[in-house]
């Protein structure tokens, strides 16, 4: 796509016009032109902390996490009191498993801005990550009181089982490599729950299953949808939060609908595209 003959000479003139055409090839995802305009800019006496964002934005976007860190380690190191920059290297450790030094990261911009919402979820993920489950639900707690919405933290409070095979021996095999998603078994619907609502009078579906890990205690304010049977492994859940969140371990795009011995996933498609057009109703009349 080429861009106005206005926009790139303009940006030309001006570092802060530079760095809005180095946004605007990232979000056309043309990397290689971001990271040019991005050196560029970073090149510059007094950069800002804007243009070196931008760089290893435009680096991670491309795939070179080792320059994007690289890029992020330097821009904390010139910016020490700012808290992105601090979330940014915590953010690109943690995508390179990283964990210890994601955590680290995040400490150090959470003694600048103790209560940012963003810093705690990074940190509370790096923890979880890391192992450090005892300190993850402590952060996640306290992400949750100060954003009760935050879907993400009330999720960090629940367990899952990592291995159906090793940690639940009393499961059924819900992953066969052998068959893949010709695997199944009895799928029940929790009385009361969202699928209860678009599936009315309905007992035992059949669904595929193709997973080895399941949820073992739910986060907060999330309730379980459907049960696999006999061995009540969760298979569906929703978060009561004030968004639409819904989840379910089956895979509907295997479901043949030739096939009618299996669940028709044709409501809950429905039910979702239904919510989102009233989101997007709410969002237009703002």
């Amino acid at each position: 796509m080429h861009l106005p003959w206005r926009m790139t000479c303009s940006a030309r003139a001006h570092p802060v016009s530079r760095r809005r055409l180095g946004q605007v090839y990232l979000g056309l995802g043309r990397t290689s032109d971001a990271i040019a305009v991005g050196k560029g800019l970073v090149a510059q006496p007094n950069a800002s902390y804007e243009s070196w964002g931008l760089l290893g934005d435009a680096y991670q976007a491309a795939g070179q996490l080792a320059d994007a860190e690289r890029t992020f380690v330097e821009a904390a190191g010139k910016f020490p009191k700012l808290p992105i920059a601090h979330w940014r290297l915590g953010t690109i450790y943690g995508f390179q498993r990283k964990y210890d030094l994601a955590i680290g990261a995040f400490n150090r911009g959470l003694a600048i801005a103790p209560d940012d919402p963003s810093l705690l979820r990074g940190l509370a993920l790096a923890q979880n990550q890391s192992g450090n489950r005892k300190a993850a639900i402590l952060t996640a707690e306290k992400l949750v009181k100060l954003q009760p919405g935050d879907a993400e933290a009330a999720f960090l409070l629940g367990t899952l089982y990592q291995d159906l095979g090793t940690q639940a021996p009393f499961a059924l095999n819900h992953r066969n490599w052998a068959i893949y998603e010709e695997n199944c078994h009895a799928t029940s619907f929790a009385p009361g729950s969202g699928l209860a609502r678009i599936y009315p009078k309905t007992g035992l579906v059949k669904t595929n299953s193709i997973h080895h890990q399941a949820v073992k205690a739910l986060g907060r304010d999330l309730v379980v949808e459907a049960w696999s049977e006999p061995d009540r492994i969760v298979e569906a859940l929703r978060w009561k939060g004030p968004s639409y969140l819904f989840g379910v371990q089956w895979h509907p795009e295997f479901h043949d609908p030739e096939d009618a011995s299996f669940l028709d996933d044709t409501p809950i498609l429905d039910d979702f595209l239904t919510h989102a057009a009233q989101h997007k109703d709410a969002a237009f009349a703002l």
